[in-house]
């Protein structure tokens, strides 16, 4: 009787160090080879969208009497028929195909220079300085056109010049226009407008 109650005793006593033991166990840390393995590899491939962010640009900004303007983006053509003829560059906005209808209320400019400059080779150095010999409307598709054609800005007094940045041009505007507005227009309102543009070569 008293072997067989040591030996009952001996049993609790071992039952309970193992369970001591058991509770004192520490968890596995997060880089032990026995933590449970992520849901999803990382080397899975990503099935959602780019979020790469697009370099086109979405628009040019002009400062039109004291208020930006936006414009579709800008571009910039540049010619001349033989060597020793003018250099002539038309800036002119990527206007949607939209912009032909009688509906369309988007802005837009067009503005065609006569370059001094040998060569189109020397844009960057080029600079287009113009004044108008009168103050009156003038039949021509140049200038700066709000609301559809609604509006329509006329070079007064504008200078614009060029820089080279990286694949594409800098354009530097700055000057007055002759504001004409379709619900009068024949009497001219002088507004003074800057931009800085980045224009792509088509």
């Amino acid at each position: 009787m008293g072997i067989f109650v040591r030996s009952l005793a001996r049993t609790i006593c071992m039952v309970g160090l193992m369970l001591a033991i058991g509770c004192e166990r520490k968890p596995a840390p997060p880089g032990d080879s026995q933590s449970t393995p992520a849901t999803q590899p990382s080397t899975q491939p990503a099935t959602g969208p780019s979020t790469v962010p697009s370099t086109e640009p979405t628009a040019s900004l002009m400062v039109i009497d004291q208020r930006i303007v936006s414009f579709p983006p800008a571009k910039l053509r540049v010619r001349q028929k033989r060597a020793g003829d003018p250099v002539v560059a038309v800036l002119f906005s990527d206007d949607p195909k939209a912009a032909i209808d009688d509906n369309y209320t988007g802005n837009s400019y067009y503005l065609e220079m006569t370059l001094d400059i040998a060569n189109p080779g020397d844009l960057a150095q080029g600079v287009w300085t113009y004044k108008s010999p009168t103050s009156e409307r003038a039949n021509s598709t140049n200038g700066i056109f709000l609301d559809g054609t609604h509006v329509q800005l006329q070079p007064l007094e504008v200078r614009v010049e060029f820089e080279q940045r990286g694949n594409e041009i800098g354009v530097m505007l700055q000057g007055h226009f002759l504001q004409f507005d379709a619900n009068d227009p024949n009497i001219g309102r002088m507004v003074q407008v800057s931009a800085n543009l980045t224009a792509k070569l088509p």
